[in-house]
């Protein structure tokens, strides 16, 4: 508004402009955003900023062909614009435009080079660069001024180019500390976790969401991410919340975005005990509302990637934090205190390049869900039409004799494995390489690097487009043998590969990202797919396309790997749970025994000892308010009367006291937080009172107007009328749904407009809501 405003006086004002726009791009209105940069180059034609911004956010908008001629116009007004050249050729990556590669990445690592030759405030604190510096004549503030000069090469774009580990983690240490820097300005006291005690944090942040009272006897988990919807982490976490023991561990998700009324965000609410959107909160009052809820373990599940906010980590809310599976590489962090990864994609010799100790988990680090939320390949597998997926369908033609798949994007495809991969489709006769448009703006450089090397393209070449993620998975069923890339390995992808049945094949690289294929191999029992340089990954793939019997045992010897008699440890997600239990465990006792962090080595917890009826999976579309599965449909751990209770005649009110209704504590608790800077709530009317009657007895019911339970702010509990009349039929669990509350409790059959009441529930029997308002 204030830029709007700037540009009202002065329209010549430029710089209003560029800030009005990048305030636009951060909050997704790229249109919007791009009209203003247009605004500032009229007014500016050789405004070599603005045809940056420009560019930035036609490649947020995916419009990677007009982002690259942008990232040029700025750079024939400054040639020496460093951000803008290390996002241009970051964007030739995604277009597969290889025609200068070789040459940007030298200047790129000379510009890195230059721009790491600052110290980090982890050398700042060592009293040698103290002395250092006193002897240069420089003074702490001029150091730390070296750290506000961030690395043109993102942490998250490292993992795709050709750059040492230990220039990355020098990268990442300088993002690290810039969070830490950023963290500051919210004036709390660093660690937070030490210097503030809980009731304190509630003060400083009375709007923070609520979590139940902790229990000394369980370690409280926090899960922090803004990827809980539809995105490939979810999909591969979406039980390990609801798998955790809860006798052991009290967990809680905190959100980063908001709800996508997802199937995995759904899921995910449901079945974890807490789950906290804190969306809409600053980094003070989200690190504030995770110390008040006294969290143990704080899991970093963003790192560098798009929607993360390591400010609330470098305030230290929690004891411990660790990183885990959404940056596969160093956080650079002196406030995240561990890693959790395996032996494979991070051997002992690697690790002077983590800043984390490493917790190695056996098998592998990398966790998916396949055997919970894609069993359909096993049961449709037999008659694997799988009705309407089939090579037809995807235009394959039938004289195809083998095909070659990898459907990762395009970006993780470089010049030397392309160069591999023409060479095996030549010597394998009738084969095909079937690749994805993703983006649909690389296929044509594809097909042209394929032409240079002696491909027919239009015969070898095959091209479709992403899909959704259940089709996904069964088309990958499709292929004969997915070939990985070396720069950067298939992830989600790899999982997806392998759960389908389709042997995968990779080189064992030097770098985090370029070992976790060989991971997932090494979990599914297929360490013979690993090769160790391009010769060999060359070889193998011919052997495997020519050699037929060879093949079929190595495909079925994947293909077993799903089964319940046979389920490999890549696929048992309750065991890998299990498993990182004890990595939990062993480092909240070192922090209790006032020990130092140190590297831990988990050792498998096996499969005899599992108690896989345990987890009980959320169900889709069960009704209004449905999340049951089957086995609580029919029992119940809580029923708010006894049937020694008065039973009310038809002329008597009928109203439970408020500590008899609180809901049982295995039911998920789902929090909308408002912020300190929220506009103040409406009033609300008090609800109506209404009256059952569709049995014997008739009982009082309050409901809100639809439109104002929106504007609940607490969690309101709405109680299944069953329990209030013979037979006293007990609540289901499905039915305490936690709304995004309000601050009115009930008391004395009256409304209360003090948010300072306790307790802060407001008690609606289901059915009655439903039927008035359904």
């Amino acid at each position: 508004q204030h830029y709007r405003q700037a540009i009202a006086i002065d329209q010549n004002f430029k710089d209003a402009y560029i800030n009005l726009g990048n305030a636009l791009k951060e909050i997704g209105h790229m249109d919007q955003a791009i009209q203003c940069y247009f605004a500032a180059i009229q007014i500016k034609p050789d405004f070599a900023e603005a045809y940056s911004n420009l560019a930035s956010a036609y490649k947020d908008n995916g419009q990677l062909t007009e982002a690259v001629k942008f990232y040029r116009k700025a750079l024939c007004i400054r040639p020496d614009f460093d951000d803008a050249f290390a996002n241009l050729v970051h964007s030739l990556v995604f277009l597969c435009d290889w025609l200068t590669r070789d040459d940007d990445f030298e200047k790129l690592r000379t510009i890195i080079h230059k721009q790491l030759s600052g110290y980090t405030l982890a050398e700042i604190e060592q009293k040698n660069v103290q002395q250092q510096a006193k002897k240069a004549k420089r003074d702490n503030e001029s150091i730390r001024n070296s750290c506000h000069k961030l690395p043109s090469v993102q942490p998250f774009h490292t993992l795709v180019y050709p750059i040492s580990n230990k220039d990355i983690l020098r990268i990442s240490q300088k993002y690290a500390d810039q969070a830490w820097l950023s963290a500051k300005v919210c004036e709390l006291p660093i660690p937070l976790y030490s210097l503030m005690n809980t009731i304190q944090a509630i003060l400083l942040c009375p709007h923070a969401p609520i979590a139940h009272n902790k229990s000394n006897k369980r370690i409280r988990i926090g899960y922090v991410s803004s990827d809980f919807g539809n995105h490939p982490l979810a999909h591969l976490t979406q039980s390990i919340f609801g798998m955790h023991d809860r006798q052991r561990f009290d967990i809680i998700c905190y959100a980063l975005s908001a709800d996508d009324d997802s199937q995995w965000r759904r899921k995910i609410q449901a079945e974890v005990e807490t789950f906290i959107d804190i969306s809409k909160l600053t980094i003070r009052d989200s690190a504030l509302t995770i110390r008040s809820h006294d969290v143990d373990i704080l899991i970093n599940l963003n790192g560098y990637t798009k929607g993360s906010r390591n400010e609330i980590f470098a305030l230290q809310p929690a004891p411990i934090q660790v990183s885990y599976m959404g940056f596969c590489g160093t956080l650079g962090a002196s406030y995240v205190q561990y890693i959790i990864a395996d032996n494979t994609v991070i051997p002992k010799k690697a690790n002077i390049y983590f800043s984390e100790y490493i917790i190695r988990l056996p098998h592998s680090y990398f966790v998916n869900d396949h055997a919970q939320s894609a069993k359909y390949m096993l049961e449709e597998e037999e008659d694997f039409a799988v009705k309407d997926v089939t090579r037809a369908k995807y235009g394959v033609p039938s004289s195809v004799t083998f095909i070659f798949a990898n459907f990762n994007q395009l970006y993780k495809i470089d010049p030397d494995i392309f160069d591999v991969w023409c060479r095996i489709l030549k010597r394998v006769e009738g084969s095909i390489l079937w690749l994805l448009r993703f983006p649909p703006a690389g296929e044509e450089n594809i097909r042209a690097e394929a032409r240079k090397r002696g491909i027919d393209d239009k015969k070898q070449l095959h091209f479709t487009s992403i899909s959704p993620k259940d089709e996904h998975i069964k088309r990958g069923a499709l292929a004969d043998l997915f070939l990985d890339t070396p720069q950067c390995n298939a992830h989600t992808t790899g999982c997806d590969i392998l759960w389908g049945g389709c042997p995968m094949i990779t080189i064992l690289g030097n770098k985090m990202a370029t070992r976790v294929a060989a991971s997932l191999l090494n979990a599914v029992g297929a360490p013979e797919l690993i090769t160790k340089n391009y010769q060999h990954y060359e070889n193998l793939a011919v052997d495997l396309a020519t050699n037929k019997q060879k093949y079929i045992q190595i495909r079925t010897k994947i293909q077993n790997a799903r089964l319940k008699n046979q389920l490999a440890p890549l696929w048992d997600t309750l065991r890998w749970v299990r498993n990182l239990e004890q990595a939990y465990e062993s480092i909240w006792h070192r922090f209790l025994s006032n020990l130092e962090p140190d590297h831990i080595h988990v050792h498998d917890i096996g499969i005899h000892n599992l108690n896989r009826k345990a987890y009980k999976p959320y169900q889709q579309d069960l009704g209004p308010f449905g999340n049951l599965h089957p086995d609580q449909r029919q029992t119940s751990t809580y029923n708010i009367l006894h049937s020694s209770q008065h039973i009310p005649s038809t002329n008597q009110f009928f109203v439970p006291t408020i500590n008899s209704l609180y809901p049982p504590q295995a039911c998920p608790q789902l929090y909308v937080p408002i912020s300190s800077s929220s506009p103040a709530l409406p009033a609300i009317q008090k609800p109506t009172l209404c009256y059952h009657q569709n049995s014997a007895y008739t009982l009082p019911s309050y409901l809100l107007p639809p439109q104002q339970l929106h504007e609940l702010r607490a969690p309101t509990h709405l109680i299944h009328q069953a329990n209030l009349y013979p037979p006293f039929v007990p609540t289901p669990q499905h039915h305490f749904l936690n709304t995004p509350g309000m601050l009115y409790p009930l008391a004395n059959n009256q409304i209360i407009p003090s948010p300072t009441q306790i307790p802060r529930f407001f008690f609606i029997p289901a059915s009655n809501f439903i039927h008035q308002y359904q």
